[in-house]
């Protein structure tokens, strides 16, 4: 799938647009920016590595890390009703009542 101008802009939600989306992932676990990784890497090269993602999905740190959140909270006993994985990965910006508020859920 070869690139015609970037991965995309105009507004859209980053989930709207999963190219875009792999674009980031790749750039995070390469080690550079997505400006760097479109400028350094070809659109033959980028479009295998789409393929590669398709096929062997590349690994995501904020699902990785909700994952043993929540592993983490199994083994310690105390919760009865433990909350899905999507509980731990940010979807937006929280402020820091909200976010006592919702650790004062958990402990319940």
């Amino acid at each position: 799938m070869p690139l015609a101008g970037g991965c995309g802009r105009g507004g859209k939600r980053l989930e709207a647009i999963p190219f875009r989306k792999f674009c980031f992932t790749l750039a995070l676990n390469l080690g550079m920016s997505v400006k760097r990784l479109l400028t350094e890497v070809n659109s033959q090269e980028l479009s295998e590595w789409w393929a590669y993602h398709r096929i062997y999905p590349l690994p995501d740190p904020w699902r990785q890390t909700a994952r043993l959140c929540r592993t983490v909270m199994a083994a310690s006993g105390n919760y009865k009703n433990l909350p899905d994985e999507e509980r731990f990965i940010p979807g937006q910006v929280q402020t820091q009542a909200s976010m006592l508020a919702e650790l004062a859920k958990l402990k319940g």
